[in-house]
């Protein structure tokens, strides 16, 4: 085939998949759970769908979870763009009612085949509409916990983007529906990657505070390719912190150390889970308040040089605060 989209948001070869996708969103679903159980909140429940407020809502630039995709859409085969249309047209394109499955996706027929072809709103699920997980894309992607959660590929040249504002990814910060660093800490971060020269005690007091307190405790919004290391959100259970005011210590969790390159949810790496009152990994102690800055880096002491750079959690000269 010849595709000639400029972007293209299918896959034209096996090379092209994003066979962890499905995974890492199932990932951030966890992420925003865990916040949530920190907060004692709980999801809001989603608003009953009914045809008469999918039809009264089409044409509008806003996506109502509660009808989205939830209902055939009855222009027959009349030409107009199916991702621009709020009601379905196929199994594919089906949403059910939102607040019946989690968002996790149905490792018995997600984007299936079968699920692909044919008007027919039903899936190749043997549960059926009764299966309590994800069938399909648009119902990962438009499920309250996955929404407007991250940016979109495009950001920020968004007019790119071939949904438009019905995009289930924000296409700038106010859209994002998860919390965000400050404008104000990613401008400071800058300067500190910038130049070592131009860094004032002002500038690095900051840095601690930040690093400390804020550093790798939220999770990454964006999707797009980029350097995890060198990112100051989080992407992993290893990579993501607890923010210190919970009051855990700096002494390394055992427990936790005993699963270390194993792959575990979150709950199965500690009993004790997200309360447990000692550190959880090494991004948990070595940016630790009480820890932070307090041991030299042998990597500096040896030949002058550092590979973690201006994230190192070691100190390269006795008097860094």
């Amino acid at each position: 085939g010849d595709c000639q989209k400029a972007t293209c948001c299918f896959a034209h070869s096996d090379k092209e998949l994003r066979t962890k996708a499905a995974s890492r969103y199932s990932q951030m679903v966890q992420g925003d759970a865990q916040t949530r159980a920190l907060e004692g909140a709980r999801p809001p429940r989603p608003k009953e769908a009914t045809l008469e407020k999918a039809e009264k809502d089409e044409g509008l630039d806003l996506v109502d979870l509660s009808t989205f995709k939830v209902f055939p859409c009855r222009k027959g085969r009349g030409v107009h763009d199916r991702k621009l249309c709020p009601f379905f047209h196929n199994p594919r394109d089906r949403r059910r009612a939102p607040g019946t499955y989690q968002a996790e996706p149905c490792p018995e027929c997600f984007d299936s085949v079968d699920s692909r072809e044919g008007p027919s709103s039903s899936s190749s699920c043997s549960r059926g509409d009764a299966c309590g997980l994800c069938h399909n894309r648009l119902e990962l992607l438009y499920h309250d916990c996955v929404f407007k959660r991250r940016f979109c590929a495009t950001f920020p040249e968004v007019s790119a983007c071939q949904r438009g504002d019905l995009c289930a990814f924000a296409h700038h910060r106010e859209e994002v529906r998860v919390e965000l660093l400050k404008v104000e800490e990613e401008e400071l971060m800058a300067e500190w990657f910038a130049s070592e020269a131009s860094r004032s005690p002002e500038m690095r007091s900051r840095a601690v505070d930040f690093f400390t307190l804020r550093f790798k405790t939220l999770w990454c919004p964006y999707g797009t390719q980029h350097s995890w290391h060198e990112c100051l959100y989080a992407h992993t259970d290893q990579d993501w912190r607890r923010r210190p005011e919970l009051g855990y210590s700096s002494e390394p969790c055992a427990e936790w150390a005993a699963h270390v390159g194993e792959r575990l949810p979150y709950a199965e790496r500690c009993s004790r889970g997200l309360r447990c009152g000692f550190a959880h990994g090494s991004k948990e102690q070595l940016y630790h308040p009480a820890y932070y800055k307090t041991m030299p880096c042998t990597d500096w002491a040896a030949d002058g040089r550092c590979p973690r750079g201006p994230q190192c959690a070691f100190y390269h000269d006795v008097e860094e605060p």
